[in-house]
C-alpha cells in the first residue's frame, strides 16, 4: 500500500498546487481505484483462466467492485492517511529520490497497464468450458 499512498500524494500535491483544484482527493482518490482495480481485474481474470471457471464477471458487478473501493480508498486517505500525513513524511524528499519514485510509479501504471491488456486479450480469445469472460 506504500506505493499506492505516494501515487494518491503525488496525484494530490498536483492537483492541490498546480492546478489549484477544488478537491484534489478526487483525482487522486480515482487514480488508486484505477489501478487497483486494473489490478484485481487482472488477477480474477487470470485465474478463471488457469482455473479454467469460465466465470462471466458483468458490469454490475464490476461497478459495484468499483464503487466499494473508491469508498474504501476515499475513507482511507480522508481519515488514516491524509494529505498532511503524507506530505509530512514525503516533505524532506531529495530531488533525486522523488525523480527515482516518479519513474518507479510509472513503471508501474504501465506494467498494470499492460498485465490488464494482455489477460484481457487472451481471456477474449480462448473459450473456457464452454463460457467466455467478458462483459
Amino acid at each position: 500500500m506504500k506505493r499506492f499512498d505516494y501515487f494518491y500524494y503525488r496525484v494530490y500535491a498536483l492537483y492541490k498546487y498546480s492546478t489549484k483544484e477544488r478537491w484534489p482527493e478526487i483525482p487522486a482518490t480515482c487514480g488508486v481505484v484505477l489501478f487497483q482495480g486494473l489490478n484485481i481485474l487482472s488477477l480474477l481474470f487470470l485465474l478463471a483462466a488457469i482455473f479454467n471457471t469460465g466465470y462471466d464477471f458483468n458490469k454490475v458487478q464490476m461497478v459495484v467492485l468499483c464503487l466499494n473501493s473508491f469508498i474504501f480508498n476515499y475513507f482511507r486517505y480522508r481519515n488514516k492517511r491524509s494529505f498532511y500525513f503524507l506530505e509530512q513524511k514525503w516533505k524532506d524528499e531529495s530531488r533525486k529520490l522523488k525523480v527515482k519514485n516518479g519513474f518507479i510509479i510509472i513503471g508501474y501504471l504501465i506494467a498494470s497497464l499492460v498485465s490488464f491488456i494482455l489477460v484481457s486479450l487472451h481471456r477474449d480469445t480462448i473459450e473456457y468450458c464452454g463460457y467466455y469472460i467478458g462483459f
